[in-house]
């Protein structure tokens, strides 16, 4: 069986302080990051966030949608998000 990590893709809306955001999370290492995306040509919150993640490194596989959003596979256990 092949081991995968994870990342959870929540979309976050926007308030009268802050515009709409993506919080990546990778449930490898607990660790999460946020995202804004009103300049990005992509619309789909999943293609965003694995955009921005193939940008520092990590390539995506795989995608699932999970209960509490969107999953991104990959096989890149080196790269940590910052």
């Amino acid at each position: 069986m092949k081991n995968l990590r994870s990342f959870t893709i929540t979309a976050m809306a926007w308030t009268e302080t802050k515009p709409s955001r993506i919080k990546i999370y990778d449930n490898r290492n607990r660790r999460g990051i946020i995202i804004g995306y009103h300049d990005s040509p992509l619309d789909r919150h999943e293609e965003i966030a694995a955009d921005y993640l193939a940008k520092i490194g990590i390539k995506c596989l795989y995608l699932s949608e999970g209960k509490h959003g969107f999953l991104l596979l990959t096989n890149n256990f080196n790269i940590k998000l910052v």
